[in-house]
């Protein structure tokens, strides 16, 4: 497995989450009393508790920081192992988006244009397919580059 999930983090981990988790809960808040919601959900009336246990959570989290930072390990792991499934599916579709929109398209262009840039064509005729490298200039040459 390429990516494993941090389910023991140590103390400086800790404190750090709990300070992003102060701006990121905050911010969370902000958006909820603004916009009445968040990610299609809508709050209504309720839409100002929910960011005040949005901002309590976030400053309790901050305080955890400073006094008990294993505090925030279960909020840490819970937040890590609902976030995983999402990046993993997010990162394996940019990167067939970028295959298949970026590389295939380029492949098949020097394929229909004859374009070998690594010149890998097979070549029955030629002796070898060895490169000869421009000289090597003086090491004079590479104190006086202009």
């Amino acid at each position: 497995m390429l990516v494993q999930l941090n389910l023991k983090p140590d103390t400086k981990q800790l404190r750090q989450f709990g300070f992003i988790a102060l701006g990121a809960f905050a911010v969370i808040g902000a958006v909820v009393v603004w916009r009445g919601g968040l990610f299609g959900l809508n709050f209504g009336d309720a839409a100002r508790p929910v960011a005040y246990a949005l901002w309590g959570l976030g400053a309790l989290s901050a305080l955890f920081s400073l006094v008990v930072p294993k505090a925030n390990q279960a909020l840490f792991v819970a937040l890590v192992t609902l976030t995983y499934p999402i990046g993993f599916v997010v990162s394996h579709v940019v990167l067939a988006l970028l295959f298949f929109g970026i590389l295939t398209p380029v492949a098949l262009f020097f394929r229909l244009t004859g374009r070998d840039p690594l010149t890998r064509r097979f070549e029955p005729e030629r002796e070898s397919y060895w490169t000869d490298l421009p000289e090597v200039p003086d090491t004079k040459d590479y104190f006086r580059q202009f």
